[in-house]
């Protein structure tokens, strides 16, 4: 099992949790981002996908501090580099319409990893394909893909119809604390439209939360998607009142728009948590572009360790 503390590795403090209590207030103003002096921002998401190079049975790769979440690589920035990686064997000509994630060990900054992809099935309309994430031998993700093209169909519908959220402008920025928020985050903008920021015993976990890299990531809009659909903490960390460790065991994404366009980069995040016992969650979660239009809707099982 993959440890992720709290928030992906953050706010370990009660003055962190104090922190946020006044930013929810709007009593705190997020500064400009202010990068943890151990992980400085070195490497601009596109730069990592284009820094893998061929290996016996794949791709060999390398992470930068900047891309950990406590002490292992970020889980989306794993399952976009797995994605990357079977389209060099699959091609784009077939959109991407779903994925699934196990985060099975932790990936550390201290050691090459390789990614090994495979084509396991190319049909008339569908190719599966597969992607293994390695360290020193051991399997740490793994990840499904399922792309397929478009085809005639009598059915249509979309019962997914974007909430009434404030604009990114007009919502409160989650702040990046030094050296207690997880480095990866960094590299991204969330701001709170609805919902209780993280720790703070809220009765329900659900959120409405805009996203957006900070690099351009017009190039590979694709495995960018993939990266920003996993940047947000697991909403059953509102609910808790004190801090304590969240692992993401297993993650599915449905692709329903594969087109990846909105405007300045901003998804819209609804992220809610459906069930919770026995220290495990399920959350599930959409996604819409800037225009309202859904882009995707994923389920997460989580553990809660307190």
């Amino acid at each position: 099992m993959i440890e992720r503390p709290l928030f992906h590795g953050a706010f370990l403090s009660i003055v962190t949790v104090r922190l946020l209590a006044g930013a929810e207030r709007g009593a705190y103003k997020a500064r400009p981002v202010s990068f943890h002096p151990k992980a400085p921002l070195m490497q601009p998401f596109a730069s990592v996908l284009s820094s893998l190079t061929p290996a016996q049975e794949g791709f060999e790769g390398t992470i930068t501090p900047d891309w950990l979440q406590g002490r292992t690589l970020f889980g989306g920035m794993g399952a976009a580099l797995c994605l990357h990686t079977a389209r060099k064997l699959t091609g784009g000509e077939r959109p991407l319409r779903s994925m699934t994630i196990s985060y099975i060990a932790p990936v550390s900054p201290d050691a090459p990893f390789e990614i090994t992809p495979r084509v396991l099935r190319e049909g008339r309309n569908v190719t599966q394909a597969s992607a293994e994430l390695r360290q020193n031998g051991t399997i740490a993700t793994a990840a499904h893909f399922c792309f397929a093209k478009d085809f005639p169909s009598a059915l249509s519908c979309d019962e997914m119809p974007m909430p009434a959220p404030r604009a990114p402008e007009e919502s409160d920025p989650l702040p990046f604390f030094e050296g207690m928020s997880p480095s990866f985050a960094q590299h991204f903008d969330m701001h709170w439209s609805h919902g209780a920021f993280p720790v703070r015993g809220a009765e329900k976990g659900d959120n409405l939360v805009w996203v957006r890299h900070k690099d351009d990531v017009s190039g590979v809009k694709e495995s960018a998607f993939i990266a920003m659909a996993d940047a947000l903490p697991p909403s059953a960390i509102s609910m808790l009142s004190k801090p304590a460790p969240l692992s993401t065991l297993t993650w599915q994404l449905n692709i329903l728009d594969p087109s990846f366009e909105t405007e300045d980069q901003w998804w819209l995040t609804h992220a809610r948590v459906l069930h919770a016992a026995n220290g495990y969650v399920t959350q599930e979660s959409r996604f819409w572009n800037s225009e309202g239009k859904i882009a995707a809707a994923g389920w997460q099982s989580v553990a809660v360790f307190g």
